[in-house]
């Protein structure tokens, strides 16, 4: 497998971190994705550069973090928290600069010329943190045209999950927007909801998808941002069939 495996951290199994870190290791997964801030908290009752510590204690490379959604909406307004959000982002990157992860990834709302405006004053202070944001799609296409062409250094998380729901089962969007592409979040649904399930149980075509990001020349992490479901009862099995899937459509 020429790409390396990722797994979000936290996949929705309450665990102790030496339980959750031990079964992803012994795994062969050595690649971790996490959310800023509160979803540490979900996991022990570490904070979180204590809980980034004991990460990197068992050998984990952090390939990601993920910010929280709570301050999207305000990235598209001029006026109206502005300051706040903006501080709060730059607080983010910093964050990831002192912690060494490389890719900080958002939520995006609506293109206005508000949002141009702040994710290109975010992505300029990402370069002096030596950290790369990668906007995450969310709802169809919108708004990456508009983002890509107007701001140079933005980069692109593909969710899987996200793009089915708008007609993309197949990967395309991985595809369509291969030059700026750095991270992914791959996970499977029944076309209907974002269920987060296991790659396989569910109807995108995973074929399709490892065979667009092999075209797309993709090089990272192949990241999945899979959850528990009912299918499994124990974590163990859950990860067990993680890596098999994964090495079956991504070998």
């Amino acid at each position: 497998m020429k790409n390396k495996l990722g797994i979000y951290a936290y996949f929705g199994f309450d665990l102790t971190p030496s339980e959750r870190f031990s079964l992803i290791k012994n795994a062969g997964i050595n690649d971790l994705g996490i959310w800023r801030a509160e979803d540490f908290m979900l996991m022990t009752k570490l904070g979180e550069y204590e809980q980034t510590k004991l990460i990197a204690e068992y050998g984990f490379n952090i390939t990601y973090a993920h910010a929280p959604i709570r301050l999207t909406p305000y990235l598209a307004n001029k006026y109206y928290n502005k300051a706040e959000t903006l501080k709060t982002y730059k607080l983010w990157l910093k964050g990831c600069e002192e912690l060494h992860i490389p890719i900080l990834v958002i939520h995006t709302p609506a293109c206005t010329p508000d949002l141009i405006e702040n994710l290109r004053e975010l992505s300029d202070f990402a370069n002096t943190c030596n950290v790369k944001i990668a906007v995450e799609n969310i709802e169809g296409l919108a708004p990456f045209d508009e983002i890509f062409a107007a701001i140079d250094n933005i980069y692109f998380c593909f969710d899987s999950s996200h793009a089915a729901l708008f007609g993309d089962a197949r990967g395309e969007m991985a595809l369509k927007y291969k030059d700026r592409l750095i991270c992914t979040h791959l996970s499977d649904n029944d076309l209907s909801k974002d269920r987060h399930w296991m790659i396989g149980d569910g109807n995108i075509e995973w074929k399709q998808v490892a065979s667009n990001l092999k075209k797309a020349n993709y090089k990272g992490t192949i990241n999945f941002e899979v959850f528990r479901s009912p299918n499994y009862s124990d974590a163990k099995s859950f990860i067990d069939t993680l890596k098999t899937r994964a090495e079956e459509y991504f070998a």
